[in-house]
């Protein structure tokens, strides 16, 4: 009978197992994992367009950053409209958020005896507000992370808004 070496070494320890000790992660500068995360930026960049272009008397950096916050764009737009209506085919079905709303705002409405127009409409409102900002944030997620991906750097989203309660109300 042939025993691996890992059984052979269990047998001979008197059937015990070593508990293993935990080892620590080594310290890795800010320096290094930026250029790293540089580095595979441009690799997934070239996988993606091809060779380093140089645009117009751009320079390799700013001609990829340009190329990645465009791609990021496109696709935190797609994810958005995806999350928010759906697809084409499935528009304001349970696939969007949105759908999901209007399902809960009509089995609202059905299990209440009487409603009236306004609170439905404000019902409406609210629930497409809700998806709104869910489908808001997974865009703004995408974006990141797409720009993380082939430039290897971060950055807001541009269209990002953030929402500051005002002190007195506006007078129209």
């Amino acid at each position: 009978m042939v025993l691996s070496k890992a059984l052979q070494r269990f047998i001979t320890s008197g059937g015990k197992i070593k508990k293993l000790k935990p080892q620590k992660t080594p310290k890795s500068s800010f320096a290094k994992t930026e250029i790293e995360a540089q580095e595979r930026g441009i690799k997934t960049f070239v996988t993606k367009f091809g060779d380093k272009p140089q645009y117009m008397g751009f320079s390799e950096a700013s001609a990829i950053k340009l190329a990645g916050e465009e791609l990021a764009g496109k696709t935190s737009r797609k994810k958005f409209f995806k999350t928010f209506m759906g697809t084409r085919k499935r528009v304001g079905t349970t696939t969007s958020e949105l759908g999901r709303s209007r399902i809960k705002t009509a089995i609202g409405v059905k299990g209440a005896k009487k409603v009236s127009k306004l609170k439905v409409f404000k019902a409406k409102q609210k629930g497409a507000l809700k998806a709104f900002e869910t489908a808001r944030a997974k865009e703004d997620k995408v974006f990141v992370k797409t720009l993380q991906t082939f430039t290897g750097s971060s950055k807001t989203p541009h269209f990002k808004t953030f929402w500051k309660k005002l002190d007195k109300p506006i007078k129209w």
